[in-house]
């Protein structure tokens, strides 16, 4: 559990004290389930599952809680808790895995290779879906089957994943790169793909992928399959 520092009164003290009590179950339950998984993707698909079961079940609909975390984090509700926990194990764990993508590679643009920069100008000045601070170098390199441990990703225009997810899985199935696996290799998009801010988006790629035609508007996946289909 993260600490909190320059807790000053009674009311942060009790608010602070309520969270970790109600986290503690959770964490117990993690920490035993994880003894169980061998695998390091595995472990984290679970750690990001249950906090998301976390969040979505329990501390939405427990008013006292949610109090509690805008209590103790001066109103930036729900950002300590088991959640946070899941944050660092999630963070260690990635630190930990490093060593299993050195080999593995971004992805293949198929067609012509002259398109990635078509794509390119499509996606950060008439669609503006990444960021303009992307660079092209980067961006070709992304789509050239280099190892993942070199690249730069590509900074997303803002913070929606379900965009994200979308576009690649639109890439994939319109073969405008290539796929050797008949499942969504996750670890690939999120170390290809970042937020506007730099930072890995904090989702569950599993599950949003099972929701993602609810999740993202008509209006962005035509958007988006417009832009795949000048190639």
């Amino acid at each position: 559990m993260a600490k909190i520092t320059n807790i000053g009164d009674s009311n942060m003290r009790d608010a602070l004290k309520m969270l970790i009590e109600h986290s503690q179950s959770y964490i117990d339950y993690a920490k035993e389930k994880l003894k169980t998984i061998q695998d390091i993707d595995a472990k984290i698909e679970f750690l990001e599952e249950l906090r998301h079961k976390y969040l979505s079940e329990d501390v939405y609909f427990n008013a006292e809680i949610r109090e509690a975390s805008g209590v103790v984090t001066n109103g930036s509700q729900i950002s300590e808790g088991f959640d946070k926990w899941c944050d660092l194990q999630i963070d260690y764990l990635r630190k930990k895995s490093k060593t299993k993508i050195t080999d593995k590679k971004s992805y293949l643009w198929i067609s012509d290779k002259n398109e990635i920069t078509q794509l390119f100008d499509l996606l950060i000045k008439k669609y503006k879906l990444i960021s303009a601070d992307n660079n092209l170098d980067d961006f070709i390199t992304v789509f050239s089957n280099s190892k993942l441990s070199l690249i730069k990703p590509i900074m997303w225009h803002d913070n929606n994943a379900s965009e994200v997810l979308y576009f690649v899985r639109r890439l994939i199935e319109t073969n405008q790169v290539e796929n050797n696996s008949q499942k969504m290799d996750y670890k690939k998009l999120e170390t290809c793909f970042v937020n506007s801010s730099s930072q890995r988006f904090k989702v569950n790629w599993k599950q949003l992928n099972n929701t993602l035609e609810v999740n993202l508007s008509k209006n962005k996946q035509s958007i988006i399959d417009s832009i795949l289909s000048e190639f």
